[in-house]
C-alpha cells in the first residue's frame, strides 16, 4: 500500500538565502462513512505555523475531487472553530449576511466536481457546545450543560422544603433552565450515537423545532451584542476616556461569542438539512446517527499519536508523519498479513503474562468479595428487628435535600427488584405507590416528580421510612471529616439491627427482601459519598498544583 497522489500548495518559491524554518504543525483530513464504523487518515501536511485559510481552500477541493474520484461521495466538511477554518469557510461564501432587515445563513458551497450537489461546511458539535459551556463557566452560572442541572435549578427554586434563605438565591434561575434544558436537547440530536437514539422521521419534526428554536436565540443574541453605545466626540485631551461622563448601558454578558454564534448557526442549518437529505428519497435511511457528523475520531487519532510517543506527548513534525504512516498504512496492513508466512508449530508460548496475574487476581477478589456480601446480607436476615405493627415513633432528622435523594433512589431500586422478578406482586404492592395514592403531606417526591418523563416510580410511604432510617446512619459515619473508616459498612449494618426497622414485603420475602433492599442502598451511598469526596480532594490538589505552577512561571 502506498501514497501516490501529491497535492501543490501552489506557494511562491522561498528564498535560498532565508534561513529554512522547521514544521511545528500538522493538518491531517480523515474520511468517515456514515453508514460503516471505520475511519481512514488519507492526508497529511506539516507546515511552519497552522495553515492558511487559502491553503485550506485549495486542499479541501482537491481532497474532494480525490475522494470522489475513488467512489467516496462526499457530503459535508467538518472542522473545528480555529480562525483558519473560519477563513475557509468565508472562501466558500458560507456565513451570515444581513441585507437590511433579511438575514441569510449560507451553510454550503457548489460541489467542486457536480454543480448540482452541495457540500455542507459544518463546526464540531462538541466543541461549539464546549464554547458555550466555558463562557457559562466563566461567569459563573453552570458548569455542565445537562437536562440533571436544570431540573436541580427548578427542584431549588420551586420546591417548598427547601429554606426560603436558599429558594431565594434561584428566584431568577428560570431562563437558565430553560435554555440549559434546550441546549441539552439540541445536542442530544445534534450528537446521537446509538440506534435507538438515532434521528427518525416520526420523531425529526419536534426535533427540528428545538434546534430552529435555539438557532432563532442565537440570531436574538446577536441583536444584542451589537447594541451601540452612546457616540461622543474624540477627547482633545487623550488622558480622557471616550466615555468619561457619559452613562454607559449595564448590559450583562452574552451567554456565548459572536464567533460561537455564527458557527453554530451554520453548524444547525447543515445538520437540518443533512438529517432531511439522508431521510429522504435519496438515502431513505431508518435513523440519521448525527456523531458521525463530528470529529471525535479524529481526536482520538491524535491520542494515539501523542500516546505513542511516550512521555514525549507532544511530537515533532518529524515523529508525527512518521506515526501517521505507521497508524494510517502499516497497522492496518499487519492485521490482514499477520500469521500469512508462519505455521502454528512455531508460535511462541508465553509461560506468564502480567495480564493472567491481573486476571487471576481479578477472578480471587470476586470470590472474596461474594462471600464478604453473603456475610454482610446474612447479618441482616438473622439480626434484623421488624416493627410489624407500625408503632415505632422514632423519627430520624434528615434534610430535604437528603429525603429527595432517598425517594430517587428507592425508585431506582423498585426498578430493578420488579425487573429481576425475584419478589412477588404483594411485595411490589408493599414498595411502589401510585403518585396519585401518597399522602398530602408527603414531600420527599419532589426531585423525582420534577425529573420524571412520566416512568419514574414512586416510593411507598414504608419503603421511604425504611431507607431513610439507613440514609441518617450513613450520613452519621461518614459526615465526619475526608475519612470514611475502614469497617463503617459493617458498623451500620451492626446498628441497623439494633432498631425497629418499617416493615417492607410481603409475610413470606420481607426478610430476604428488607436485608436485599438496605445492601443495595448502602452500596449506592458509599458509591455517591466516596465519588463527592475523591472530587473533593482531587479538586483541591489540582488547584493547588495549578497555583504552584502559575508561581514557578514568575
Amino acid at each position: 500500500m502506498e501514497h501516490h497522489d501529491e497535492v501543490d500548495l501552489s506557494r511562491p518559491e522561498p528564498n535560498i538565502s532565508e534561513t529554512p524554518v522547521l514544521a511545528d504543525h500538522a493538518l491531517v483530513f480523515m474520511v468517515r462513512p456514515l453508514l460503516s464504523n471505520w475511519v481512514q487518515p488519507f492526508g497529511v501536511f506539516a507546515s511552519a505555523g497552522a495553515a492558511s485559510g487559502d491553503d485550506l481552500h485549495r486542499l479541501v477541493i482537491a481532497a474532494i475531487i480525490r475522494l470522489e474520484a475513488r467512489g467516496v461521495r462526499v457530503l459535508a466538511a467538518v472542522s473545528d472553530g480555529a480562525s483558519t477554518n473560519m477563513k475557509f469557510w468565508k472562501l466558500t461564501g458560507a456565513g451570515v449576511e444581513k441585507k437590511g432587515d433579511e438575514e441569510t445563513v449560507t451553510n454550503s458551497f457548489p460541489h467542486p466536481i457536480d454543480p448540482d450537489r452541495k457540500i455542507h461546511v459544518l463546526q464540531d458539535p462538541p466543541h461549539a457546545f464546549k464554547c458555550v459551556r466555558n463562557q457559562l463557566y466563566n461567569h459563573e452560572t453552570v458548569q455542565v450543560l445537562s437536562s440533571s442541572v436544570a431540573k436541580g435549578l427548578e427542584y431549588y427554586r420551586t420546591c417548598p422544603q427547601i429554606e426560603e434563605e436558599v429558594r431565594r438565591k434561584f428566584v431568577k434561575s428560570k431562563p437558565v433552565e430553560e435554555l440549559l434544558q434546550l441546549l441539552n436537547d439540541c445536542f442530544d440530536t445534534m450528537n446521537a450515537r446509538r440506534p435507538r437514539d438515532g434521528i427518525k422521521k416520526e420523531k425529526w419534526q419536534e426535533k427540528k423545532e428545538k434546534l430552529l428554536k435555539l438557532d432563532e436565540i442565537l440570531r436574538e443574541t446577536t441583536v444584542f451584542i451589537k447594541m451601540k453605545l452612546p457616540v461622543v466626540p474624540k477627547p482633545k485631551d487623550r488622558t480622557q476616556s471616550f466615555y468619561q461622563g457619559v452613562a454607559r448601558p449595564e448590559l450583562p454578558p452574552p451567554f456565548v461569542s459572536k464567533d460561537t454564534i455564527k458557527a453554530l448557526r451554520i453548524t444547525i442549518k447543515s445538520i437540518i438539512d443533512l438529517i432531511e437529505l439522508l431521510l429522504g428519497p435519496s438515502f431513505n435511511l431508518t435513523y440519521v446517527l448525527t456523531a458521525k457528523f463530528n470529529q471525535d475520531c479524529l481526536e482520538r487519532f491524535f491520542g494515539i499519536i501523542r500516546s505513542a510517543g511516550g512521555a514525549q506527548n507532544k511530537p515533532t513534525a518529524s515523529s508525527f508523519l512518521q506515526l501517521f504512516r505507521m497508524l494510517s498504512l502499516y497497522y492496518p496492513t499487519k492485521t490482514i498479513l499477520r500469521g500469512c508466512n508462519v505455521d502454528g508449530e512455531e508460535k511462541i508460548e508465553m509461560l506468564t503474562s502480567y495480564m493472567d496475574w491481573l486476571v487471576q487476581r481479578f477472578k480471587d477478589n470476586v470470590k472474596v468479595n461474594k462471600s464478604l456480601k453473603d456475610y454482610m446480607k446474612d447479618l441482616l436476615l438473622t439480626n434484623m428487628k421488624v416493627d410489624h405493627d407500625n408503632n415505632s415513633d422514632f423519627d430520624v432528622d434528615v434534610s430535604a435535600k437528603n429525603q429527595n435523594v432517598v425517594f430517587q433512589i428507592s425508585g431506582y431500586l423498585i426498578h430493578r427488584f420488579v425487573k429481576n422478578g425475584n419478589y412477588c406482586h404483594e411485595c411490589h404492592q408493599t414498595m411502589e405507590f401510585k403518585l396519585e395514592n401518597l399522602p398530602a403531606d408527603f414531600t420527599a417526591h419532589f426531585l423525582t416528580k420534577t425529573k420524571s418523563r412520566g416512568k419514574l416510580r414512586y416510593s411507598s410511604p414504608k419503603l421511604f421510612e425504611l431507607l431513610k432510617r439507613v440514609e441518617f446512619y450513613v450520613l452519621d459515619f461518614c459526615a465526619v471529616g475526608d475519612i470514611i473508616h475502614f469497617d463503617s459498612f459493617r458498623d451500620i449494618l451492626y446498628t441497623l439491627c439494633v432498631d425497629k426497622l418499617p416493615k417492607v414485603g410481603c409475610p413470606t420475602h420481607f426478610l430476604k427482601l428488607m436485608s436485599n433492599i438496605i445492601y443495595d442502598f448502602l452500596v449506592i451511598r458509599y458509591k455517591y459519598v466516596t465519588k463527592q469526596m475523591s472530587d473533593d480532594l482531587c479538586g483541591a490538589i489540582h488547584t493547588k498544583k495549578h497555583a504552584h505552577s502559575k508561581l514557578s512561571k514568575l
